[in-house]
């Protein structure tokens, strides 16, 4: 939130011009998605927020007492609620390495909706964030995040995207 609180440099590229190319350029996406996605994208607002494009634990290191947030490589200028959005969608969507256990997969899910709740909780003592906001963005991050190929992740998009879409009006 802290992050969010402050002002992008107009040097950063736009928040929205990198989702689209991502939603364009990754391969994975069926062409009735990627139209929805694009829809869904248009609508939300630009902003001029620093947003970091991948927050999630494994990018925070602690300095002593003091987080330092790492992996500046997906940084964009934005609304802040994109990039919550992309937060929450790792936590409810993001696997865990080949190989791992089918109790740490279970320990996982638990893990992640326990985290994902305490950083949105967290987040709103620091900044007012609207829930349906941040859905709005739900479609082009997880549409943007087929992209990143992480291969265990696709189905789990893929279905979210086909959800949402059976859902929209007008679609």
């Amino acid at each position: 939130a802290q992050l969010h609180a402050a002002s992008a440099s107009s040097g950063l590229p736009g928040l929205k011009a990198t989702l689209k190319h991502r939603i364009k350029s990754c391969g994975r996406l069926p062409e009735h998605l990627t139209r929805f996605a694009l829809r869904a994208l248009d609508e939300l607002p630009d902003g001029d927020s620093l947003c970091h494009g991948d927050f999630h634990p494994g990018n925070i290191l602690m300095a002593g007492e003091t987080p330092v947030v790492i992996d500046w490589t997906n940084a964009t200028q934005g609304d802040p609620d994109a990039d919550v959005a992309r937060t929450l969608l790792m936590f409810r969507l993001g696997e865990l390495p080949p190989g791992s256990t089918m109790l740490m997969r279970v320990l996982a899910r638990f893990v992640r909706r326990v985290m994902a709740s305490a950083y949105l909780r967290a987040y709103r003592r620091q900044r007012a964030v609207e829930p349906a906001a941040v859905r709005r963005w739900d479609i082009p991050v997880a549409a943007a995040r087929l992209a990143d190929g992480i291969e265990e992740e696709t189905t789990r998009l893929l279905a979210l995207l086909e959800e949402r879409r059976a859902k929209a009006p007008g679609t």
